[in-house]
Protein backbone atom coordinates (compact mmCIF):
# COMPACT_ATOMS: atom_id res chain seq x y z
CA UNK A 1 0.00 0.00 0.00
CA UNK A 2 1.32 3.41 -0.95
CA UNK A 3 1.18 6.15 1.69
CA UNK A 4 1.34 9.84 0.99
CA UNK A 5 3.13 12.45 3.01
CA UNK A 6 0.98 15.14 4.61
CA UNK A 7 1.26 18.53 2.92
CA UNK A 8 4.19 20.50 4.32
CA UNK A 9 2.13 23.66 4.63
CA UNK A 10 -1.51 24.11 5.41
CA UNK A 11 -3.76 27.13 5.79
CA UNK A 12 -1.15 29.87 6.31
CA UNK A 13 2.56 30.41 5.74
CA UNK A 14 4.17 33.54 7.22
CA UNK A 15 6.65 35.27 4.91
CA UNK A 16 9.49 37.71 5.53
CA UNK A 17 9.36 39.49 2.19
CA UNK A 18 8.51 43.11 2.93
CA UNK A 19 6.74 45.35 0.49
CA UNK A 20 7.39 49.09 0.20
CA UNK A 21 4.86 49.97 2.90
CA UNK A 22 5.30 53.75 2.56
CA UNK A 23 4.63 53.64 -1.20
CA UNK A 24 1.63 51.30 -0.85
CA UNK A 25 0.11 53.31 2.02
CA UNK A 26 0.44 56.49 -0.03
CA UNK A 27 -1.55 54.82 -2.82
CA UNK A 28 -4.11 53.38 -0.39
CA UNK A 29 -4.78 56.79 1.12
CA UNK A 30 -5.71 58.18 -2.33
CA UNK A 31 -8.02 55.40 -3.47
CA UNK A 32 -11.79 55.39 -3.36
CA UNK A 33 -12.88 52.51 -1.14
CA UNK A 34 -15.67 50.23 -2.31
CA UNK A 35 -18.11 48.40 -0.08
CA UNK A 36 -17.60 44.66 -0.04
CA UNK A 37 -20.52 42.35 -0.77
CA UNK A 38 -20.22 38.77 0.47
CA UNK A 39 -20.79 35.98 -2.03
CA UNK A 40 -24.16 35.32 -0.34
CA UNK A 41 -25.20 38.87 -1.30
CA UNK A 42 -24.94 40.55 2.11
CA UNK A 43 -23.00 43.79 2.49
CA UNK A 44 -20.06 43.57 4.92
CA UNK A 45 -19.92 47.03 6.51
CA UNK A 46 -16.51 46.72 8.18
CA UNK A 47 -14.70 45.59 4.99
CA UNK A 48 -13.71 47.98 2.18
CA UNK A 49 -11.51 47.32 -0.84
CA UNK A 50 -10.07 48.86 -3.98
CA UNK A 51 -8.51 47.04 -6.93
CA UNK A 52 -5.39 48.84 -8.08
CA UNK A 53 -2.33 48.21 -10.24
CA UNK A 54 0.36 50.63 -11.49
CA UNK A 55 3.97 50.56 -12.70
CA UNK A 56 5.38 50.61 -9.16
CA UNK A 57 3.25 47.66 -8.12
CA UNK A 58 4.13 45.88 -11.37
CA UNK A 59 7.85 46.31 -10.61
CA UNK A 60 7.28 44.82 -7.14
CA UNK A 61 5.34 41.87 -8.60
CA UNK A 62 8.15 41.20 -11.08
CA UNK A 63 10.30 40.15 -8.10
CA UNK A 64 7.90 37.17 -7.89
CA UNK A 65 8.33 35.55 -11.34
CA UNK A 66 6.04 32.63 -10.48
CA UNK A 67 3.11 35.07 -10.79
CA UNK A 68 3.58 34.80 -14.57
CA UNK A 69 2.30 31.21 -14.27
CA UNK A 70 -1.07 32.13 -12.77
CA UNK A 71 -3.97 34.55 -12.93
CA UNK A 72 -3.99 37.13 -10.15
CA UNK A 73 -5.29 40.56 -9.17
CA UNK A 74 -4.07 43.16 -6.72
CA UNK A 75 -6.13 45.08 -4.21
CA UNK A 76 -6.06 47.08 -1.03
CA UNK A 77 -8.24 46.01 1.89
CA UNK A 78 -9.43 48.05 4.88
CA UNK A 79 -10.89 46.41 7.99
CA UNK A 80 -12.55 48.60 10.61
CA UNK A 81 -11.25 48.69 14.19
CA UNK A 82 -13.18 46.93 16.96
CA UNK A 83 -14.99 44.66 14.51
CA UNK A 84 -15.14 41.12 13.28
CA UNK A 85 -15.19 39.84 9.72
CA UNK A 86 -17.51 36.79 9.99
CA UNK A 87 -16.72 33.22 8.92
CA UNK A 88 -16.22 33.07 5.16
CA UNK A 89 -14.16 31.80 2.26
CA UNK A 90 -12.92 34.36 -0.25
CA UNK A 91 -14.77 34.66 -3.52
CA UNK A 92 -13.05 34.45 -6.90
CA UNK A 93 -9.64 33.33 -5.59
CA UNK A 94 -8.03 30.24 -4.11
CA UNK A 95 -5.20 31.76 -2.08
CA UNK A 96 -3.50 35.09 -1.49
CA UNK A 97 -0.30 36.82 -0.52
CA UNK A 98 -1.08 39.49 2.05
CA UNK A 99 1.08 42.33 3.34
CA UNK A 100 -0.01 44.30 6.41
CA UNK A 101 0.47 48.02 5.78
CA UNK A 102 -1.12 49.55 8.88
CA UNK A 103 -2.82 48.34 12.00
CA UNK A 104 0.10 46.40 13.43
CA UNK A 105 0.56 42.66 13.33
CA UNK A 106 -0.84 42.21 16.84
CA UNK A 107 -3.98 44.21 16.03
CA UNK A 108 -5.78 41.43 14.14
CA UNK A 109 -6.27 37.73 14.71
CA UNK A 110 -7.32 35.34 11.96
CA UNK A 111 -9.13 32.14 12.90
CA UNK A 112 -9.23 29.16 10.52
CA UNK A 113 -11.43 26.09 10.60
CA UNK A 114 -10.14 22.75 9.44
CA UNK A 115 -11.05 22.02 5.83
CA UNK A 116 -13.62 19.44 6.96
CA UNK A 117 -15.40 21.91 9.26
CA UNK A 118 -18.20 24.01 7.90
CA UNK A 119 -20.07 26.37 10.22
CA UNK A 120 -21.17 25.74 13.77
CA UNK A 121 -18.46 23.29 14.80
CA UNK A 122 -16.57 23.39 18.06
CA UNK A 123 -14.48 26.54 18.47
CA UNK A 124 -11.65 24.60 20.15
CA UNK A 125 -10.85 23.09 16.75
CA UNK A 126 -10.30 26.52 15.19
CA UNK A 127 -6.72 27.58 14.54
CA UNK A 128 -5.67 31.07 15.55
CA UNK A 129 -2.99 33.13 13.76
CA UNK A 130 -1.50 36.56 14.26
CA UNK A 131 0.78 37.51 11.37
CA UNK A 132 2.46 40.45 9.65
CA UNK A 133 2.74 39.14 6.08
CA UNK A 134 1.67 35.71 4.85
CA UNK A 135 0.45 33.37 2.16
CA UNK A 136 -3.08 32.27 3.05
CA UNK A 137 -5.40 29.50 1.83
CA UNK A 138 -8.50 31.62 1.28
CA UNK A 139 -10.68 28.58 0.55
CA UNK A 140 -10.49 27.43 4.18
CA UNK A 141 -13.26 29.01 6.21
CA UNK A 142 -11.82 31.86 8.30
CA UNK A 143 -12.78 34.97 10.24
CA UNK A 144 -10.82 38.01 11.38
CA UNK A 145 -11.10 39.98 14.62
CA UNK A 146 -9.75 43.53 14.50
CA UNK A 147 -8.90 45.28 17.75
CA UNK A 148 -8.19 48.95 18.49
CA UNK A 149 -7.13 50.39 15.09
CA UNK A 150 -8.10 49.98 11.46
CA UNK A 151 -6.10 47.44 9.48
CA UNK A 152 -4.91 48.16 5.93
CA UNK A 153 -3.49 45.41 3.73
CA UNK A 154 -2.15 44.93 0.22
CA UNK A 155 -3.34 41.66 -1.30
CA UNK A 156 -2.34 39.62 -4.33
CA UNK A 157 -5.24 37.23 -4.91
CA UNK A 158 -4.38 34.07 -6.86
CA UNK A 159 -7.37 33.08 -8.95
CA UNK A 160 -6.44 29.79 -10.64
CA UNK A 161 -3.77 28.09 -8.49
CA UNK A 162 -4.13 26.65 -5.01
CA UNK A 163 -2.33 27.28 -1.74
CA UNK A 164 0.02 24.28 -2.07
CA UNK A 165 1.12 25.46 -5.52
CA UNK A 166 1.80 28.98 -4.26
CA UNK A 167 3.86 27.97 -1.22
CA UNK A 168 5.84 25.52 -3.33
CA UNK A 169 6.61 28.29 -5.86
CA UNK A 170 7.59 30.65 -3.04
CA UNK A 171 9.76 28.04 -1.33
CA UNK A 172 11.51 27.16 -4.58
CA UNK A 173 12.10 30.73 -5.72
CA UNK A 174 13.21 32.12 -2.35
CA UNK A 175 14.98 28.97 -1.11
CA UNK A 176 12.58 28.34 1.76
CA UNK A 177 10.94 30.55 4.34
CA UNK A 178 12.60 32.77 6.91
CA UNK A 179 11.11 34.04 10.11
CA UNK A 180 10.78 37.80 10.30
CA UNK A 181 11.88 39.28 13.61
CA UNK A 182 10.75 42.91 13.08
Amino acid sequence: MKTFQQPKYEIIQPISFRADVEYLLDIANKLKKKDYTHKDGTKVSNYKFAHYHDEGIEAFLETMPFLEKCKYRTSFVWLTKNSELPWHTDKNNKCAIIWSLAGGWTNATTYFRKASQVGGNRADHDRKWVYQDAIIDTQIEHKVKIRNEDKIMFKVSIIDKDFQWLVKQWETHYKGFKISRD
